[in-house]
């Protein structure tokens, strides 16, 4: 088996992952307080969220998040594949 560029698997990873970060944001947006709360009820069965749930939140923030969630992702894919390249065996 081969090794995998640990590089260009997390900057996959990190992008894929920040799209998915952005593409909730969207959400968000065109989403009413109302409808948001809704689907979060129905995804999360009754938990009450109102106290943590914040859907105006400043721009500045939004993009701390995609930056935040791009590292950590390509943190997990970079460690993944170093964890994966140390276990291959040596192919003779």
């Amino acid at each position: 088996m081969k090794k995998i560029n640990s590089f260009q698997f997390g900057f996959a990873l990190g992008t894929t992952g920040s799209l998915f970060y952005i593409l909730s944001i969207l959400l968000v947006l065109m989403m009413t307080d109302r409808a948001y709360t809704g689907l979060i009820n129905l995804l999360l069965h009754g938990f009450d969220i109102s106290s943590i749930f914040s859907p105006h939140v400043p721009f500045s923030m939004d993009l701390f998040g995609i930056l935040l969630v791009f590292i950590l992702f390509f943190l997990f894919g970079v460690i993944s594949t170093g964890i994966y390249n140390f276990t291959l065996k040596e192919e003779s």
